[in-house]
């Protein structure tokens, strides 16, 4: 996975061996990761207004999602110096509004989802139970209150968006010593720091979402790619495309967000490696309990 500074280049980073941040790489501790330039549409982040009275939001604040890509400037190079400022719990009360006839805004976000289809279904099922850990009394969640007082609120806020056109192969090298390194996809990324009401963006051919890849071998020299099979993907010690994998990729995105991990663009030095497992020395009880929990969502 990985995370980027601010800056405003168009650019898509992550994988991840064993991270999850802008994974760039498959998740092992050779994977390297690789920036993208085209990313898709976000789904509509979360207004900010949430306190809207007794009325119904505008049907036009629905924004359909398109299926196209957008290419849009995409801040890479400054990285935050504070986490974004928790939005409480009761934004009403927060804002000054009398408590009375006023009603908090519907979960925007989930409802964005739900117009996905079957992906927007699969995120939403991860959201849920990472919802959950982040509600819970644990060691993850204490991690987490280290940098936010009130972490699920504030997950609450992340927007998702698609890469399309992310990179769909696993690349293969060999150095002159005849050692061999694996490039994967990369998994997903963020803005470091970027905090509430950032977006998450997974690659729609990454271990996000599938658990095996076409694997191209690169001639020592530089050259034409030649197909060599198939290969597993990983996130972290979890195979691709299962919740482990899933809660995982999205627990290391939210550790760039508020910070708690450095910034692992390009899986430089193995550090999306070492950041996963970060995540994991806090929140492996809570991941591997959470995919064993029953969706409230039907499988179809």
């Amino acid at each position: 996975m990985h995370s980027a500074r601010r800056t405003w280049k168009a650019v898509i980073l992550f994988s991840i061996s064993a991270g999850c941040c802008f994974t760039a790489s498959s998740q092992t501790s050779q994977t390297v990761r690789f920036e993208k330039t085209a990313l898709s549409r976000p789904f509509p982040a979360a207004p900010t207004n949430l306190c809207g009275g007794r009325e119904e939001p505008a049907a036009s604040s629905l924004r359909p999602i398109s299926n196209g890509i957008d290419i849009e400037p995409f801040p890479c190079e400054v990285s935050g110096s504070s986490v974004a400022s928790v939005q409480p719990l009761e934004p009403c009360k927060a804002s000054g509004i009398r408590a009375s006839g006023c009603t908090l805004s519907r979960d925007f976000v989930l409802e964005n989802l739900a117009t996905r289809g079957k992906t927007g279904e699969k995120i939403s099922q991860v959201r849920e139970r990472i919802l959950d850990i982040l509600q819970g009394e644990s060691a993850c969640t204490q991690w987490y209150r280290t940098k936010d007082p009130n972490p699920a609120a504030t997950f609450r806020t992340l927007s998702f968006e698609l890469d399309l056109k992310g990179q769909d192969y696993i690349i293969e090298t060999k150095s002159a010593d005849e050692l061999t390194t694996f490039h994967n996809p990369y998994v997903a990324r963020v803005i470091q720091g970027n905090g509430s009401y950032a977006t998450i963006t997974l690659n729609a051919h990454g271990a996000f979402f599938f658990a095996m890849a076409n694997l191209e071998q690169a001639p020592p020299g530089g050259g034409t790619l030649y197909f060599r099979g198939v290969r597993p993907l990983q996130v972290g010690p979890y195979a691709g495309n299962t919740m482990t994998a899933q809660i995982l990729t999205l627990l290391h995105e939210f550790g760039h967000l508020l910070e708690l991990l450095p910034i692992d663009e390009g899986d430089r030095d193995g550090q999306s490696v070492r950041n996963s497992k970060e995540v994991l020395r806090y929140c492996r009880a809570e991941i591997e309990s959470a995919a064993k929990t029953k969706s409230l969502f039907p499988t179809q």
